[in-house]
């Protein structure tokens, strides 16, 4: 799935800079140095662009891509293998899982072509259901579909689907997993929905989500470290407390409001990231060629920044800063510090007083 986000994202990101050329930015030194230098970054190394006013790679005018870093293998029809869904005749989860219940559904898994099955002897007998003391990390891979995580009524970890046709729901450790991707829908109306029920006031050590298309919306989760990466889709998450939060985007959008966290990473591709809610600590956010917004808790000097705009634009709190390859260094003598930079798109911070 990646690799094929990867294809899309360098396919658009070339017809862009083709866009830019034609900007008056492509007209001087600088300019074309900060357009090349923004492309290289984006696709970390594997794309270059010569925009004129000198010689490049082989002496010629253009945009080039490394052939060794983008062969065949990266389209591999073996990525989407059927078989990797395939449990039968698999040890213990073999038979005997494949007929496991869905809960709450009435239906087992070879009569909805779903699969519930747990690969730790740990599971509540057998059911497919997690105690808050079994589980330390929450693992989600999901793409294709709607999902969602929803408080359980019962005081523990269970799965329902609704015609999904290949799922993952199994303890690995202490490492709960939920796995799906539906390779022949890629976009909406999702037919397929997915609700991962997680008991209330449950802190787990760590949460990794990752969506590819799809959408995905989450609450009232706790962690000490959390991760949300979205590729096509789109990721709602309210009234999430972490110590470390990492967010990123690819083409699609993610949304985090009321946000409690000691430190904030972030990381939006051509897509739109917007946060609102508190950082105690630090943050630090990049912005290729996408949106970004923020809206903080706090007055403007309760940090210290450290801003740099290429070829985008940053507006903090009503002040604007842009050009090329501009650095602004603010010290407020502030506890806190914000690291922004902004290649192409467009970064707004603004905060509640």
């Amino acid at each position: 799935m990646k690799k094929f986000m990867k294809g899309c994202a360098i396919t658009a990101l070339i017809m862009i800079v083709l866009g830019i050329v034609m900007a008056a930015a492509a007209g001087t030194v600088r300019g074309s140095e900060v357009i090349a230098q923004v492309v290289e970054r984006a696709t970390g190394g594997k794309v270059h662009a010569n925009l004129g006013l000198g010689m490049f790679k082989n002496g010629s005018w253009g945009i080039f891509v490394d052939d060794d870093d983008w062969d065949n293998d990266d389209w591999d029809d073996d990525d989407w293998d059927d078989d990797d869904w395939d449990y039968s005749g698999s040890g213990h989860h073999g038979e005997d899982a494949s007929r496991s219940s869905l809960p709450g559904t009435g239906q087992s898994a070879s009569e909805s072509g779903s699969l519930n099955s747990s690969r730790d002897s740990g599971s509540a007998a057998g059911t497919g259901e997690f105690t808050p003391e079994q589980v330390r990390e929450l693992d989600i891979e999901v793409g294709g579909c709607s999902f969602e995580i929803l408080p359980s009524e019962t005081g523990l970890f269970y799965l329902e689907s609704q015609g999904a046709g290949n799922v993952r729901f199994y303890l690995e450790g202490d490492e709960l997993h939920v796995e799906s991707w539906n390779t022949k829908v890629v976009s909406g109306p999702w037919t397929e929905s997915i609700q991962l029920y997680v008991p209330e006031n449950c802190v787990c050590r760590e949460i990794n989500v990752e969506l590819g298309a799809g959408e995905l919306s989450l609450s009232n989760l706790e962690a000490d470290e959390v991760s949300l990466e979205v590729g096509a889709g789109a990721i709602q998450a309210e009234r999430l407390y972490a110590r470390e939060t990492d967010v990123s985007v690819g083409v699609g959008r993610l949304e985090l409001y009321d946000m409690d966290t000691q430190i904030l990473e972030g990381e939006v591709g051509m897509g739109e990231l917007a946060v609102s809610g508190n950082i105690d600590r630090s943050g630090k956010l990049e912005c290729s060629m996408g949106n970004l917004n923020i809206k903080l808790d706090g007055d403007e000097k309760d940090f210290n920044y450290r801003l740099e705009a290429e070829a985008g634009t940053i507006d903090l709190n009503g002040s604007r800063y842009s050009g090329f390859s501009r650095e602004r260094r603010i010290d407020n003598g502030a506890a806190k510090d914000l690291e922004i930079e902004c290649s192409v798109g467009n970064v707004s911070v603004q905060f509640t007083e």
